[in-house]
């Protein structure tokens, strides 16, 4: 995975979580949809995380 796609997912990660946080202090959203919400988000930076970790920043597969 390229280092620009992986900062992407995370970035969006970030600004997803701290606003689903927000959202369900403040009464917005159920509290059960944002544990799912952060549950998805979470998974997924951890999926680009493992992705990001094998790869070299330009996408190629790193050494072993």
């Amino acid at each position: 995975m390229k280092l620009t796609t992986n900062m992407v997912i995370q970035i969006c990660g970030i600004i997803v979580a701290i606003g689903g946080a927000v959202s369900a202090q403040t009464g917005l959203i159920n509290g059960k949809v944002a544990v799912v919400i952060g549950a998805v988000v979470a998974v997924a930076q951890a999926i680009s995380a493992y992705l990001g970790h094998i790869s070299n920043p330009d996408g190629t597969p790193a050494p072993k």
